[in-house]
């Protein structure tokens, strides 16, 4: 284990997105306890994921507002995704931003050139392709790309820096939907995205909400080797800033009936993290009654989901 931790000199530690040194530690975390709740939640060794490091620590860039983690070689490994796609829950053919973005290509860019960023086995690039958009998408896992292709799909084995330079500035659109946040160079794969970009063009993204209830769930999943970053609407606002694109809006999805327990669980962490008070208030008892509660379509309209969805356009 290196003793210094990560990454041995915070001072050091620069911005993703600015390469400013302008951030503060959040919270460090002690690799072995990072390793003892992996096996814990989901029967995983993380040993090697972790690369020697004695410590993890999360940071936020003062002038954006991005939280992620350093250091960045503890980012998941295909042998990582290997072992979670074995969960039956992990990949899902069915996704909240598909719908958003879907939406807002027909409004946009009907019948555009679409590129999907780690498409997978190309669910999106079907229903995308099956709505009139002219969709195809990269992928670096070779099954995934084999597994598409056997539907007949247009997804390709390729890196996103090839794929830039192959369409530079003649894509209508690029999406990516739960990518971005493990990714460590996160403005290497932004800048990549807009580059494949026609001026006016749109980029989609979809990551997990960093200002939601999992952060205050104790999930791994939220962390290190498998999440990166985490992204509010105040990180990709300042995006603008940045590169040549503009923030057209953005969005939460709508909380989930499966993830009523959830919810439930991380706003009570939340409440009693805040108010001390709330420990005789928030307890076992009334975390579940909350629970059943949000379970009620009409209960759920007002509460904030897992998923933050952004629209951003090229200018210039």
């Amino acid at each position: 284990m290196n003793p210094e931790g990560p990454p041995g000199n915070d001072a050091a530690v620069t911005s993703p997105l600015t390469g400013s040194t302008d951030v503060r530690l959040v919270r460090r975390f002690d690799a072995a306890d990072v390793i003892r709740k992996w096996r814990e939640q989901f029967g995983i060794d993380v040993t090697a994921e972790l690369r020697g490091h004695a410590a993890i620590g999360l940071y936020e860039c003062s002038q954006t507002g991005l939280r992620f983690f350093r250091p960045a070689d503890v980012a998941g490994s295909d042998a990582l995704y290997a072992e979670l796609g074995k969960l039956d829950w992990y990949y899902e053919d069915d996704k909240w931003e598909y719908r958003a973005a879907l939406a807002d290509f027909a409004a946009r860019i009907p019948g555009g050139r679409v590129m999907e960023v780690g498409c997978g086995r190309g669910t999106f690039v079907k229903r995308a392709r099956a709505a009139g958009l002219d969709a195809f998408g990269i992928e670096i896992s070779a099954k995934a790309v084999d597994a598409a292709r056997a539907e007949g799909l247009p997804v390709e084995l390729l890196d996103l820096a090839d794929a830039a330079r192959r369409d530079a500035g003649r894509l209508d659109a690029v999406c990516a939907f739960q990518v971005l946040e493990h990714v460590p160079d996160v403005r290497g794969f932004l800048e990549h995205c807009v580059a494949a970009l026609r001026p006016g063009g749109v980029l989609a993204i979809g990551v997990p909400n960093g200002a939601g209830f999992m952060r205050h769930t104790g999930t791994v999943l939220e962390m290190p080797p498998h999440h990166m970053s985490q992204w509010t609407p105040g990180a990709f606002e300042s995006l603008g800033k940045l590169l040549p694109v503009r923030l057209v809006r953005t969005a939460v999805s709508p909380l989930r009936a499966e993830h009523a327990g959830v919810w439930a669980e991380g706003t009570w962490a939340d409440l009693r993290a805040r108010r001390p008070w709330a420990r005789w208030l928030f307890n076992r008892a009334t975390r579940a009654a909350a629970a059943r509660v949000m379970r009620w379509g009409v209960a759920r309209r007002w509460a904030r989901g897992h998923t933050l969805y952004a629209l951003l356009e090229k200018v210039g």
